[in-house]
């Protein structure tokens, strides 16, 4: 058996590599290079390393990593498809989903989804299969099942249905939290649809004449859509309402009285009003309203 030591071995011209007709087989330590991409390795190498270096180097074809990776120290800009036949962890090296995403207390460790016309997360529940996620520790979201969207409480009966058509119906009966005002009406006539829709106010009015005005309210309503306002206030043996407007505008179709006229204002005790607003067209005046009182005393 032949051996060759060398510190070097170059071509004829001994500026070049040489060139091995039948080969080079054996055990290859140290550092590999290669000159250009034509002087590259061929065929199908089996080739073990300890570290690939590459500078704006471009893999292309089918490559299979086996074993564990443990770091991908690096930015990926692109990826045209990802197969993952096990878990994928983010923040986390022990998923115990298919995907698991670990977030910690900072604001930015939460996760983002953003979409443009096309909806930020779509789930395919497939045929026969109801679609279903968790909100929280106690309940779950259930939907569509047939024709509605349902909300349970783990382990509990159903809260909340949501038809095809839009209609809401609460199965555990409803709250609604009231917008308490600390002056009165006089002092304070705009009252927007989002702080609530019952109104009350802790201050007497004695003005004879009173203005309410339920501020963005046109831009929440759709054409032949409702939406109904309750106010209690202390008539102070006066006060009564007797204007009402819709971000700033007159009813075009009328402020409409229960029995025909504008009630009186009650001696003492309270006054409830409820207003009933329609909205029969597009413009910002496109409204009828219904009014209604009762003193409680």
């Amino acid at each position: 058996m032949s051996i060759l030591r060398a510190d070097s071995i170059r071509d004829r011209s001994g500026t070049g590599a040489p060139d091995f007709p039948n080969g080079l087989t054996g055990n290859v330590t140290g550092t590999a290079t290669t000159a250009t991409n034509a002087q590259g390795i061929t065929g199908t190498p089996n080739i073990t390393v300890g570290t690939v270096t590459g500078t704006d180097a471009t893999f292309s074809g089918n490559l299979t990593v086996n074993g564990t990776t443990t770091t991908i120290d690096t930015a990926v800009t692109a990826v045209d498809s990802l197969n993952v036949e096990g878990s994928v962890g983010i923040g986390t090296i022990t998923p115990t989903k298919k995907l698991e995403v670990a977030v910690g207390n900072s604001a930015s460790d939460g996760i983002l989804l953003k979409g443009n016309s096309s909806p930020a997360i779509q789930i395919d529940e497939g045929s026969g299969v109801s679609a279903n996620f968790a909100l929280d520790g106690n309940g779950s979201y259930f939907g569509p099942t047939s024709n509605h969207y349902q909300v349970f409480r783990t382990n509990s009966a159903e809260r909340l249905r949501i038809t095809s058509g839009g209609t809401a119906i609460f199965k555990g009966g409803l709250a609604e939290k009231y917008n308490s005002i600390s002056g009165n009406l006089a002092s304070n006539t705009n009252h927007s649809i989002f702080n609530g829709n019952v109104i009350a106010f802790a201050v007497g009015d004695t003005g004879t004449s009173l203005t309410i005005n339920f501020t963005d309210v046109h831009a929440t309503l759709s054409q032949q859509e409702f939406c109904s306002f309750t106010v209690i206030l202390d008539p102070g043996g006066a006060g009564k309402i007797t204007t009402v407007q819709i971000d700033g505008q007159s009813p075009a179709g009328g402020l409409k009285w229960s029995g025909g006229s504008a009630p009186s204002a009650g001696a003492s005790g309270y006054d409830v009003y409820t207003f009933a607003l329609q909205k029969y067209g597009t413009a910002a005046n496109n409204y009828i309203v219904y009014g209604a009182a009762t003193n409680y005393d």
